[in-house]
Order: structure tokens, then sequence, then C-alpha cells
């Protein structure tokens, strides 16, 4: 089960009102338990990479999040089935909008939010740029939490409840935050960014001036 959620503006009265149009997607799959194997790894990724930028999640310098950019979930062999997912994801939301956006080879780059009582994601954008494409995440479990969007015109929000097997895309620019986990146990959720064929090779291919190492960079998809 899946649907494509449309934002749109009212019909403006000037020619000063804002006008907006974007799109949600929200779909269910099946997930395995790989919850266990990211919290295995979690002080190993933290430890094996520098502390770059939590991205303004407010996760902190000890954090799976604050090493997004420095390991890719994806090349886990634990993990080989979210590849699966997000493509799939990805294919069903431009085949609803439209067939002639489609882009045969996409690349993901996917990391694992880690939260633990008394935390939360804070508001945060993946990324806003003239690149910019489709940012998500994927529920490993059921969670007593809310993920909220914020409409950057209205800045009113829209939430989606954190149930397991839940996978959400999104415009990579859009603010989103989280509730405050209450729980006595580790919530634990899987990020990640799209980028196109196009902007992967203005990026990661000669002559580009961003780090070309292995593992930081984006999966094919």
């Amino acid at each position: 089960m899946s649907q494509v959620i449309l934002f749109e503006n009212d019909e403006p009265k000037t020619i000063f009102a804002p006008i907006y149009k974007w799109y949600m997607y929200e779909g269910e799959v099946k997930v395995r338990d790989i919850r266990d194997t990211i919290l295995s790894k979690e002080k190993e990724v933290i430890n094996a990479h520098e502390y770059e930028s939590d991205w303004n999640t407010g996760l902190g310098k000890n954090s799976m999040t604050s090493r997004s950019s420095s390991y890719n979930l994806l090349k886990w062999k634990e993990a080989d089935h979210i590849k699966d997912i997000i493509r799939n994801s990805h294919d069903n939301l431009i085949t609803t909008l439209d067939a002639n956006m489609w882009e045969d080879k996409i690349y993901v780059q996917c990391w694992a939010n880690v939260i633990r009582k008394g935390e939360r994601i804070k508001p945060h954008q993946h990324w806003n740029s003239k690149y910019t494409y489709l940012g998500g995440h994927i529920c490993l479990d059921d969670y007593d939490t809310h993920t909220y969007y914020i409409n950057p015109y209205t800045k009113k929000t829209f939430d989606t409840k954190n149930v397991k097997g839940k996978v959400y895309l999104f415009p990579n620019w859009l603010e989103h935050y989280t509730d405050t986990y209450k729980g006595d146990d580790v919530r634990v959720t899987i990020a990640f960014d799209i980028i196109t064929q196009t902007v992967y090779c203005l990026l990661y291919t000669s002559p580009s001036p961003r780090d070309r190492t292995r593992s930081r960079m984006p999966s094919s998809a």
C-alpha cells in the first residue's frame, strides 16, 4: 500500500501570494530486522570516522548521524534489501507523477539515526541547492514518535507516525523533525538521500571537487 501526497498553495489572489507545489511518498514495506546489526556497529562507525557535522539534527558528535557522509549503510550485506526498498519506492513515486521524469540510474547515500530516551531530531534539511532531489527514511520498529514536515511558507506541519515498515520520500529541502523519544529501548531508523545520474556525474566524477573515496560515494540503486 502506498500513496503520493500533494502539497499545493491555495489559488493566489495577488501577484505576491506564495506559490508552491511538492509531493511526498508514503509506502508500507516488509523490512528485515537489522536493528541489532546497526547497534552492534554503532561504536565502530563513530570511532572509524572523524566527526564532520550532525547536520543541525542536535544528535551531536557521538552519533552515527554525524558520520552520515563517511559511511554508506547500503554497502553492508545485512542491508542489501534496503536498496531494493528505496529503488522501488522511488520508481513508484516517479511513475505516479510523470514517467517522463524518469532517470534509469539513481545513487543513494544511506545512514542510521540512533536515538535514546530524552533525545530528538531537531528541525533540519538534508540538502538545499540546485542539485536537490529526494530524501527519505524507513522505520525499523513501532515507536511512540512522529516525524513532522514543515511547510516553509505557512509553517504548518504535516506529521507521520513512526511505524515499522513505513517508508517516506520527500524533497530534500523540506525541513523536518521528530518528537522527543521517551521509550526505554533505543529508537533506530534508516535515512537516505537520493541523487540523479546527472548530479552524480557532476559531483563524483572527474573533475569533481568532492572527496571521491569509495566510502563517501553514494551507492547505485
